[in-house]
């Protein structure tokens, strides 16, 4: 994916899928180290297991393409994956991260994340009838507007 890909939770279904949630910030090129020695390379030529055409698109908060929120899933590590962008109703355009998921008992899905309102950062919780949404904003946990981040979901 993206080198600017970060933030992921990998979880496993009970059927075996994995499941990766992941936040881009942009798709831009960068030098990389190939893994050889002291090598870099522009980062567009790096082999990856998540295609980047898959998360492209434009966000419509204004921030650059591939900007945002993704889940991926596979059956195995190896792939081949499927992509989509996190979608969570209630949250109207604005940057989110830092996604953590817990899988319940009942197949619904929890999603904590950081999102940005114009009055600093804050976390959220979310909730899903399936790992790929969409979500529906359910609780904002921040105690007062501020600098909260890097929310985790443990079950």
């Amino acid at each position: 994916m993206a080198p600017t890909a970060f933030n992921p939770h990998l979880i496993r279904a009970k059927n075996g899928t994995f499941i990766l949630y992941f936040r881009v910030n942009d798709m831009d090129d960068y030098p990389a180290c190939d893994g050889t020695a002291a090598a870099r390379v522009n980062s567009s030529g790096l082999k990856t297991y998540i295609n980047r055409k898959d998360i492209t698109h434009t966000d419509p908060s204004g921030e650059g393409p591939g900007a945002n929120m993704y889940v991926a899933w596979a059956t195995s590590m190896a792939g081949p994956w499927q992509t989509r962008k996190v979608e969570i109703q209630g949250m109207g355009s604005l940057h989110i991260s830092n996604p953590s998921i817990a899988l319940l008992d009942d197949e619904r899905v929890m999603l904590a994340y950081r999102f940005n309102p114009s009055h600093g950062e804050q976390n959220g919780f979310a909730m899903a009838d399936s790992f790929l949404g969409p979500f529906r904003s359910s609780a904002n946990l921040t105690k007062a507007p501020g600098n909260d981040e890097d929310p985790c979901v443990c079950y």
